[in-house]
């Protein structure tokens, strides 16, 4: 290598290392202004506008821990990112505790068309934040639901926070946080509802705080044939416990149904779960099709390598 080659060499390396830092350094202030307006502003009645990508606009809220939490850490950004490669237009999404919005909205703009979104949040302060985030996208091929999925239709007593741990609220009890009520709720089953809907679900992102293995027990006809949808679960013992069951049970409750469970790892990568596992916390994605998924995946301009 010649003297000039050299300097050459030096002079890109020297420009690479100068952007990254500056890369960096400007994602550091930009944190260090998330963090200061939340330290200023948290518990208060004050909002701020998250930009979700694909120009989705969702709305936050101070006085909640999770929102805090999706606007200064990195929120299941796995999770969300498998959602945003395997679904497509036409595809039907049902999130079964959808929050505000997070993943609803994203799978909203990506199946518009002859896709559709059907989203269950019991919560009413919870279901008026969600609407008005789906409102506010302009998205038409949303149907929201305010009530929640169990094992058989009726109403149930649902904990809700009233100091910011909302993102905890659950059918099992109180979860998290110090302050808070109970409010009688509607509840149904996936099996009346896709039957009343004629639906046939593409996947399900199932999010509610222990109360899933009743989730997937009130899907005996959903869940159960060769076609059923692939599912997006969360695993949290402790939450399970207070629901009277845990992981284990739910992995087994899901696995009944003929699925098998995976680990979503880096670059969608999928590694086989078992009911011996660590279930503290953790999302697993049950299919009965996984090349299916597989192909879904490939796909998508968003996995490495695939196109």
């Amino acid at each position: 290598m010649s003297n000039l080659q050299k300097i050459k060499q030096r002079f890109i390396q020297g420009l690479g290392n100068w952007q990254w830092r500056r890369k960096h350094a400007a994602n550091e202030r930009e944190a260090n202004k998330k963090e200061a307006w939340w330290n200023e502003k948290f518990g208060s009645d004050a909002t701020k506008i998250f930009n979700l990508g694909r120009k989705i606009k969702l709305k936050l809220y101070a006085d909640s821990v999770l929102c805090r939490v999706i606007d200064t850490k990195p929120f299941e950004l796995t999770e969300l990112r498998f959602i945003e490669a395997y679904l497509s237009r036409g595809d039907i999404f049902i999130d079964v505790g959808a929050n505000i919005g997070l993943f609803t909205l994203l799978a909203a703009e990506i199946v518009k068309g002859a896709g559709q979104v059907h989203c269950f949040e019991p919560s009413s302060r919870t279901f008026s934040r969600l609407t008005e985030n789906i409102s506010r996208n302009g998205f038409n091929n949303v149907h929201t639901n305010q009530c929640a999925l169990s094992n058989e239709a009726g109403e149930l007593q649902l904990y809700v926070s009233t100091d910011g741990h909302d993102a905890w609220n659950s059918l099992a009890g109180q979860l998290a946080g110090n302050e808070g009520r109970t409010e009688v709720v509607s509840v149904t089953t996936i099996d009346a509802y896709c039957q009343r809907r004629k639906l046939t679900p593409t996947i399900m992102k199932i999010d509610v705080e222990g109360w899933e293995k009743n989730v997937i027990l009130g899907g005996r006809e959903v869940f159960g044939p060769t076609n059923a949808p692939d599912l997006l679960v969360e695993f949290t013992e402790a939450n399970c416990i207070a629901a009277g069951t845990s992981g284990k049970d739910l992995f087994n409750t899901i696995a009944q149904q003929g699925y098998s469970l995976f680990h979503l790892g880096e670059d969608f990568k999928l590694s086989t779960a078992t009911a011996d596992d660590d279930f503290g916390y953790k999302n697993l994605l049950a299919t009965k099709d996984l090349r299916r998924v597989q192909q879904k995946l490939a796909d998508s301009n968003l996995v490495p390598g695939t196109r």
